[in-house]
Parts: structure tokens; C-alpha cells; sequence
């Protein structure tokens, strides 16, 4: 045979090839080092191979029998290495780009090369921010009989529209934004619409906790306004400091101690935990007006380890867990929520005690706390509930509840019910409005504030999935100063997001 006439190709650099040719001979694969991207365990990449082998199954020749035939059989191979290299190349960039992109779980990688992609993206992750935007909604319908020469209600309102967004700019900060855009409860301004805005530092979280800075719960707030049974706030939480549960100010909170994205274990295997505050005031103001801050203190026990969930209707099947806790806050700051009720020139130094206790066990729940506000007056005589001048001002309340939950599907679908009993001795004017059914600004609905008495809650709630439910509330309010009781009914459809 003819030297010239015979052509060889041979390209190095293309290491497919060797591969190929190793796999479809059975011969040993070249080292890991050299061919780690371009092992093959994908459909998509054995279809990639037979695109690739194409163009040399067509010039599939060894030997050519006549010099211009030669040359010619020599462009055709090298066209097909030209065009196997170019698919080669371009096969390698999508699959880099769309393993790094999608998933790791594809197959286009050998193990070693798929651990160092895993590796990275993990590293990639830690630096990302992530951000959750959220809303909540709660529209619902009110009725309350006329009683007494009073006129009742019977309309539709829009308790809580709220958005916000919560995340993690890295792992170790936490950060929460939260909005509500129709607050009826009457005497809060706009400002005080604007709920959440903390920024959580999470460095010391192994020893001393989460440190928050912002607008945040002030201690003694245990649930979530879409995770309670009742349509409306626990009495007992009305007499928590801050304006809507909420101050400004720094707080060092270790365990599950109120809000849910800076929760931690708890010390001695999650049985004790602990929160430590300072704020401006118990109001939400600007600034501190006198330059005395609000101190706060809460503690919780876990006997057994596990910690409630804040949902006090378990439709999914939870352990026995069981906790204990109390919050303790005390301030000189002048600027209160009661402030504007009371005559020109007297302060009010106040001080908040309060002690919780829940038990779940599988699909029950039974929750109970009792929280005391006092507050005493400097340079005059405050003006209480009654309108009577007095050296101090005293308010308690007592909150106990029980509920059963039922799941019709494996999902989250399904009922529960809820009874709860209340008990109010308030004195404080600002607080008036909450201890009756929050229906509009009225004058006869906030004349129905009830200062003095108990009231009697049948709670029906259906649940459609993890997030909307249509809570069916049926109240009898029975107050104790003179004024008349009467009963409500609220049906709240909520809805979160």
C-alpha cells in the first residue's frame, strides 16, 4: 500500500475520544485527574457521543486508495474532528451551565467532580441573601346585637391587611420587615402601622443568643396573631408594654423566645431559655423623650426538652411538650400609651409582670397566663377607667384556654374547636378598647369597652390548608362595673401567605 495514500488522524487534545473509545472496547478508563468531565452516566450525554461519532462513522476509513482521494478523506476527518471538537465544546459549557444552575443530581459529572460542584455551591448559598415576602390577611364579619339603647353591629371589616419580608442576608443576619395597611384598632397613628423592622445578628448564637436591634415584640408576646384560636389578641397580651405588642430598642434572645427567626436551642438540652431587652419606651415613639429606656426580662422552661409550637391548634400529631415561663419589664419613660388620657404635667412610671404556661400533647393544646400592669404617677393625680383620680393605676387579666384538632387528610386539611375564658380588671384608659369585639370607631361600639368582667369564648375553625382559615368565634361578654353584657359573633376568614 502506498504511503500517501494512506491518512491517520490523531488529536490529543480531544480526550472524548480516548474515552469513548475505552468505553465501547471495554478497555481500562484513563485516570480520574484527566477525565473526570467527561465520564459518562447520563441519557443526554450517551446521545451527545452518538452526535459526536457521527461525522467520523462517516469518513470511518483508515486507509485511501489514490492521492486526491487521500486528501480529500484527510479534510473530511479533520472537518469531522473540527465539528466533534466544536460540539464537544459547546456539549461541555450546557452541561456545566445547566448542572451549576438546576441540579447536581443529573448525572454529567463523574463522583469526584460532582462532590467539588456540591462543594461550591454550598459555599456559593452561604453568602446568598434569601427572602421571603409574605402577607397576611384577615377580612371578617362582625355582629352584636342592640342592647339597652345602644346600637349594635352588624357589618364587614378588614382586621389586618399586612406585607412584609423576612430572610437572611448570610447566615449569621436575620431580618424582618412587616406592614399593615388597615389597623382598626382605634388610637394608633401610622407610625404604629409600621409593625416589624429588626435586624437579628446571629455571631453569638451557640452561647449568649440572637442579638435583634429594631422595631420588634417586645418580651412577653408567645404567639402570632395567625397562630391564636381567637380572632383577637389574648387579654393578657393587651397588657404586654409596647404599642401593638411592639417598641424599639435591642434585645439578646436565646431559644424560642417570641420571634421565630432568631429561635435557638436552649441551654441544658433545649430546657432553658432566656431573653434580655432594653427599649425607648413602652410606646412606639421616635425617640426617647427623657432618656429613660425600658428593661425587660423573660425566661422559659422546657422540662422535657421539646418546645410548644406557637400554633395552638395542632392538626399535625405532636409529642408531649410542656413549658413554663414569665416576663418581667419596668420603665421611667413618661411617654405611654396612656400618656394622652391623663392631665398635663403627670408622668407614669410602669412596671408589667406576666407568667404563661402551655401543654400540648399530640392534637390538644391547653394554654393559661396572667399578666399584672401598673403604673404609678409623678407630679399629679392620673385619671383611671372610672374617671376617678388616683396615685397609681392597676390593671391585671387572666387568660385560660383548651383545643382539639382534627386532620381529615394527609395534608392539612382539616377542623378543630376551641373554648377560652377571659378575665379583665383594667384601669389603664388606653387599653379600654381591646377588652370588647374590635368591630369599627363608633361611638357605641367603644363605649362597650368592658373594664371590669369575664367573657366566654366557643371557637369553631375550619381549615382548608396550612394557610387560610375561617375561624367562627361566639363571645358572651359579662362585665362586673355596671355596664351591660351582650353577646358577639365573629366570623374571620384568614388568610397568610
Amino acid at each position: 500500500m502506498d504511503k500517501k495514500s494512506f491518512s491517520i488522524v490523531n488529536w490529543p487534545i480531544l480526550a472524548c475520544r480516548l474515552c469513548i473509545s475505552a468505553s465501547l472496547s471495554g478497555a481500562k478508563p484513563l485516570p480520574e485527574a484527566k477525565t473526570s468531565l467527561l465520564c459518562v452516566n447520563s441519557s443526554f450525554f450517551h446521545l451527545t457521543i452518538k452526535l459526536l461519532l457521527i461525522p467520523y462513522r462517516w469518513d470511518n476509513s483508515d486507509s485511501v486508495w489514490s492521492p486526491f482521494n487521500a486528501a480529500n478523506a484527510t479534510f473530511d476527518l479533520n472537518s469531522g474532528e473540527w465539528l466533534r471538537l466544536f460540539l464537544l465544546i459547546f456539549c461541555v459549557l450546557y452541561l456545566n451551565n445547566n448542572t451549576e444552575n438546576n441540579s447536581l443530581t443529573n448525572g454529567f459529572y463523574c463522583p469526584n467532580e460532582r462532590n467539588r460542584f456540591i462543594a461550591t455551591k454550598k459555599n456559593v448559598n452561604k453568602a446568598s441573601p434569601n427572602i421571603k415576602f409574605w402577607g397576611l390577611a384577615q377580612p371578617r364579619y362582625t355582629f352584636v346585637p342592640s342592647k339597652n339603647g345602644r346600637q349594635g353591629t352588624n357589618s364587614f371589616t378588614l382586621r389586618r391587611a399586612r406585607l412584609g419580608f423576612t430572610g437572611f442576608a448570610s447566615d449569621n443576619v436575620a431580618f424582618r420587615f412587616q406592614y399593615d395597611a388597615s389597623n382598626e384598632v382605634v388610637g394608633l397613628s401610622n407610625a404604629q402601622k409600621l409593625l416589624d423592622a429588626w435586624v437579628s445578628l446571629k455571631h453569638f448564637y451557640d452561647s449568649l443568643g440572637s442579638i435583634t436591634v429594631g422595631q420588634q415584640f417586645a418580651l412577653g408576646y408567645t404567639r402570632r396573631p395567625h397562630k391564636s384560636a381567637s380572632v383577637e389578641r389574648k387579654f393578657t397580651e393587651v397588657l404586654s408594654p409596647g404599642a401593638v405588642g411592639r417598641a424599639r430598642g435591642l434585645t439578646i434572645r436565646k431559644g424560642n423566645m417570641g420571634l421565630p427567626e432568631t429561635n435557638s436551642k436552649g441551654y441544658f438540652g433545649n430546657r432553658v431559655h432566656y431573653a434580655l431587652g432594653l427599649f425607648n419606651s413602652p410606646d412606639l415613639s421616635l425617640n426617647n423623650d427623657n432618656n429613660d429606656l425600658l428593661f425587660s426580662a423573660a425566661f422559659a422552661l422546657r422540662p422535657n426538652g421539646i418546645s410548644p409550637s406557637d400554633d395552638e391548634y395542632q392538626f399535625k400529631d405532636r409529642p408531649l411538650a410542656y413549658s413554663v415561663g414569665a416576663a418581667y419589664s419596668t420603665s421611667l419613660d413618661s411617654v405611654t400609651l396612656d400618656t394622652k388620657f391623663q392631665p398635663n404635667g403627670v408622668e407614669l412610671d410602669n412596671e408589667w409582670l406576666s407568667v404563661f404556661a402551655d401543654v400540648q400533647a399530640h392534637h390538644w393544646w391547653l394554654w393559661a397566663s396572667w399578666a399584672e400592669f401598673k403604673s404609678d404617677a409623678t407630679g399629679g393625680l392620673a385619671v383611671n377607667t372610672q374617671g376617678d383620680n388616683t396615685n397609681a393605676l392597676s390593671s391585671s387579666a387572666l387568660t385560660l384556654g383548651l383545643s382539639r384538632a382534627y386532620l381529615l387528610n394527609s395534608e392539612d386539611m382539616g377542623w378543630a374547636w376551641a373554648l377560652q375564658y377571659q378575665h379583665v380588671d383594667n384601669e389603664h384608659p388606653s387599653r379600654t378598647a381591646f377588652f370588647r369585639p374590635l368591630t369599627g370607631k363608633s361611638t357605641d361600639e367603644i363605649a362597650r369597652g368592658m373594664n371590669q368582667g369575664s367573657v366566654y369564648q366557643a371557637i369553631f375553625t375550619w381549615q382548608f390548608d396550612e394557610n387560610l382559615r375561617l375561624i367562627n368565634e361566639l363571645a358572651y361578654y359579662d362585665p362586673t362595673d355596671g355596664k351591660f353584657n351582650y353577646p358577639s359573633f365573629i366570623s374571620q376568614l384568614q388568610l397568610s401567605l
